[in-house]
């Protein structure tokens, strides 16, 4: 997953030619400046949340880090700097995002 947020954070803001070759540009969608960096901000969280749920997994929480997937776990983590800092009863570890 990460990888997938790491590289689709920065082609999200370029033009995309449809790998299936049935269409032009696939994100025709997000045609404003406002919509890319929107798109761009949340692939960056999505991406801040993969490495998140990977370094906690590296430590042993693993569960910890399929609940960093769920929705109820992340609605706290509106911020990239509260991404960096979810502490649970299983992790008592605070994680910082580079």
């Amino acid at each position: 997953m990460r990888f997938f947020f790491d590289k689709a954070r920065a082609l999200v803001t370029q033009k995309n030619a449809d790998p299936a070759g049935h269409g032009g540009d696939v994100g025709n969608y997000i045609y404003t400046q406002a919509k890319i960096q929107e798109s761009a901000q949340k692939f960056q969280l999505a991406y801040e949340r993969a490495l998140n749920a990977e370094q906690h997994d590296k430590q042993g929480y693993t569960k910890r880090a399929f609940n960093i997937w769920e929705t109820s776990s992340v609605r706290s983590c509106r911020t990239r700097a509260d991404c960096g800092r979810v502490r649970t009863r299983e992790s008592p570890v605070a994680l910082r995002v580079p």
